[in-house]
């Protein structure tokens, strides 16, 4: 096993599953890379007065605080010196099963939380999704 690649969306669910990410790297030697996937840019983005809601600057801010939300994640998990970490904009599962690609992960961890039933099938889930399209085996961590 060469790399893992674990996906977290910031919440406070994502220290456990990046605590089972470095275990499993720890165990297998594996390099771990962590990946957050921030919104992408609005369709019309730039046609916006200065300060608008579809201005560049302010969608570029808001991602450089997600770099730091996901540094205080890692810091949190003690994972500092053990993880790569990647912010990358765009949908969501498109953009894990790209990267899952572009590191040539071995497995993609992604964590499940919520009360899943009919919110899962009415909104959908990354995890769902992603157990169905992603050409890599899955790894989903529970969290409650």
């Amino acid at each position: 096993m060469a790399d893992l690649l674990v996906c977290v969306d910031l919440s406070e669910h994502s220290v456990p599953v990046l605590r089972a990410a470095g275990e499993l790297a720890a165990l297998t030697g594996a390099t771990l890379h962590v990946l957050h996937v921030a919104a992408g840019e609005p369709a019309f983005m730039g046609y916006d007065p200065p300060g608008g809601v579809h201005d560049r600057e302010d969608h570029a801010i808001e991602v450089e605080h997600e770099r730091v939300q996901l540094d205080v994640l890692i810091s949190d998990a003690g994972l500092d010196d053990r993880a790569e970490r990647l912010v990358v904009s765009g949908p969501i599962t498109e953009a894990i099963i790209e990267v899952a690609g572009g590191v040539d992960a071995s497995i993609v961890i992604v964590g499940r939380h919520g009360n899943g039933g009919i919110l899962s099938r009415l909104i959908g889930s990354v995890a769902i999704d992603l157990v169905g399209r992603c050409p890599r085996p899955v790894l989903v961590v529970p969290v409650s």
